[in-house]
């Protein structure tokens, strides 16, 4: 793609990120991160008891917008993604998180003068575009780097894919951690190749990279920490001397950040362990979370039971797969994907990475990421996964058919997604037809008996 195209689809696309960032809080989830921002930088305390989040008023308080959408439920009660500790109301979200968002929203205050009570529309899209169009164009950027070089002929096709048929763009309207995540992780992937031949400095980045994951996003943190720290190992030098050098290298990357999140954690509510597994935090009047239903404890369940909910979490109704169709396409590539010696080692980091987050959420949850698109815990795993498809495509020039059609088919269902948004409780519109449609002509695509009879039924259709 020349360098004038590329620049005119970036300025559209951010064009999109800005106009589609909505001027309030889609519910619980952003409305409690929110509600610790503004907590921050007008209270001075972490404590949220006193946010427009958690106490909205009435809609006809706030003329130009308030804090939620108009008929959204938090307006009766506010939010229920909160902790009580020691009597006083918390986000249950990561705290690093909302100090970052209070940078940002304590500047736009102290440039306008409005605070979040006054303005909740102004703020709530500002920081939506800064904490969630931002990091998806910094996506964008960081995989397009990599794309032309791992599979420069396919590169832009595998742009567009990323763009259009993933659940990604529709993260871009509300703040939330999963989008910010996914730009940390694509720049980290980007940078991988650079261990082996690049600059001394480039464990250390990848360190300050998986740590700043780690402290806004607790789920998949821990496993890219462990994942890249092994990379950084096997690919760190060629003797023990210079493999250890790299790897006291990426950890004083993730300490500052894995650091300040445990501490500030543990200035809110006394633990090393996130606040939000902390059952008897959510023991408070009117609470609906349980040991049954709170991500991160131990689910209870049987062995079966943990494997099919574990499968549904990738195929399910709102399974990641199902709602994001190209990465359909690595499953049957791995085998192809495996022969590129040269690549093992980032292979192997992609799919540890992706299967022992997919893993250890089927292990410690218990829903399908709450009223979300795609199960949003796994939408920074779209960087890992891209990877892989940049391999496969650029081994296998057969599969570029298919992946142009599984992408067709990930476009059309992100466009019904658009207007619900990323936090939903049903299905999108239209998604089993979409779904069946796409099957259908993949079949006809791949196997020559249903291609076939497809052509025969058409020859009689237009005989007739």
């Amino acid at each position: 793609m020349k360098t004038s195209i590329r620049i005119a689809a970036l300025v559209g696309l951010a064009l999109v990120v800005v106009f589609s960032a909505r001027p309030y809080a889609a519910g619980w989830n952003d409305g409690s991160r929110l509600a610790a921002a503004e907590s921050l930088v007008d209270r001075g305390t972490f404590s949220i008891d006193d946010s427009i989040f958690v106490r909205p008023g009435l809609p006809s308080a706030f003329p130009r917008g308030g804090p939620f959408a108009e008929g959204n439920g938090a307006w009766e009660k506010g939010i229920g993604d909160k902790v009580l500790v020691l009597w006083h109301y918390y986000s249950d979200k990561p705290p690093t998180h909302a100090v970052a968002l209070a940078l940002v929203y304590g500047l736009v205050k102290g440039l306008t003068g409005l605070s979040m009570a006054e303005r909740p529309d102004v703020h709530c899209r500002i920081l939506a575009v800064v904490f969630a169009g931002v990091p998806f164009l910094v996506a964008v950027l960081a995989l397009d780097r990599l794309f032309r070089r791992v599979a420069p002929r396919r590169a832009t096709l595998l742009l567009v894919s990323f763009v259009a048929s993933t659940g990604a763009l529709v993260y871009t309207q509300y703040v939330n951690a999963h989008i910010l995540a996914l730009g940390l992780v694509a720049v980290l992937v980007s940078r991988l190749t650079t261990l082996e031949n690049g600059p001394a400095s480039a464990p250390l980045v990848l360190g300050l990279l998986a740590g700043a994951t780690y402290a806004v996003d607790l789920g998949l943190g821990p496993v890219l920490v462990l994942a890249t720290g092994v990379l950084v190992v096997v690919r760190g030098g060629t003797d023990a001397r210079s493999r250890a050098r790299a790897l006291a290298l990426f950890l004083a990357g993730v300490v500052p950040f894995a650091g300040l999140h445990h501490a500030l954690n543990y200035s809110i509510g006394g633990t090393l362990r996130p606040i939000s597994m902390v059952r008897e935090y959510f023991l408070w009047p009117g609470s609906t979370f349980t040991e049954a239903n709170l991500t991160g404890l131990a689910a209870g369940r049987g062995f079966w039971k943990t494997v099919r909910y574990t499968g549904k979490l990738l195929v399910g109704p709102r399974g990641y797969l199902v709602l994001n169709p190209p990465l359909l396409l690595v499953i049957p590539g791995l085998l192809t994907l495996w022969k590129r010696r040269r690549d093992r080692p980032e292979i192997g980091w992609a799919l540890g990475v992706f299967v022992g987050t997919w893993l250890l959420y089927g292990w410690k949850s218990t829903d399908y990421s709450g009223g979300a698109l795609a199960i949003r815990w796994f939408v920074p795993l779209l960087a890992p996964a891209f990877l892989l498809l940049a391999f496969a495509l650029e081994e296998r020039e057969d599969a570029v058919p298919d992946f142009v059609l599984l992408s067709i088919w990930g476009a059309a269902l992100m466009l019904l997604a658009l207007e619900g948004g990323p936090f939903r409780h049903g299905l999108v519109p239209l998604q089993w037809a979409v779904t069946a449609a796409a099957l259908y002509a993949w079949a006809v695509l791949r196997f020559p008996w249903v291609r076939a009879r497809f052509i025969s039924a058409a020859g009689s259709s237009g005989r007739s």
